[in-house]
This record gives C-alpha cells, structure tokens and sequence, in this order.
C-alpha cells in the first residue's frame, strides 16, 4: 500500500497520466501487482506496481521510491516485458 506520494514530472514523460498513477496504486484496485526492485541510487526502497486501468489495451508499470521523508512516483510508462512475464504469470 502506497500512501501520501508525490508525483514527479519524471512519471508523466510517457504520457500516463495522474488519473492512471492514482488508479495503478490505489488499494481498490484489484488487478494491482507490486514487485521489490533494486534500491535508489541513494539506497531508498523501490517498488514497481503494475495493473491494468482500463484506459489502455496493456497494463501500467508506476515506479515509487520510498524515501526517507517521502514517497515518490519517478516513473509511469507502458509495461515493460520484465514486468509484464511477472504479472500475466499471476493469476
């Protein structure tokens, strides 16, 4: 569950918008998948969440970095096939 987040001008550069972000991440959402990436360059925590919006014919990946005084959306973009191979094998 990802709360109080902002949105950096990074998430917006593929053209999802904040309506998708918002949905991607949202705890009603129930085709929402998360999976652990590598930590930040600053060693913060990361997660990639991965759903279907309903805007789209493919799913959303949203990248969040958890940082020590916030959580940040720094990435929002048509899945990619890593992501992809990991959530159409879920059920």
């Amino acid at each position: 569950m990802v709360e109080d987040y902002r949105i950096l001008d990074s998430a917006y550069k593929h053209g999802i918008t904040e309506q998708e972000i918002h949905y991607v991440l949202s705890d009603q959402n129930p085709t929402r998948r998360s999976y652990i990436m590598h930590d930040d360059d600053d060693g913060n925590a990361q997660d990639m969440f991965v759903s279907h919006t309903g805007t789209r014919p493919w799913p959303i990946e949203v990248g969040v970095s958890y940082r020590p005084d916030e959580n940040v959306v720094f990435h929002a973009d048509k899945v990619t096939p890593a992501f992809e191979e990991l959530y159409e094998a879920e059920p």
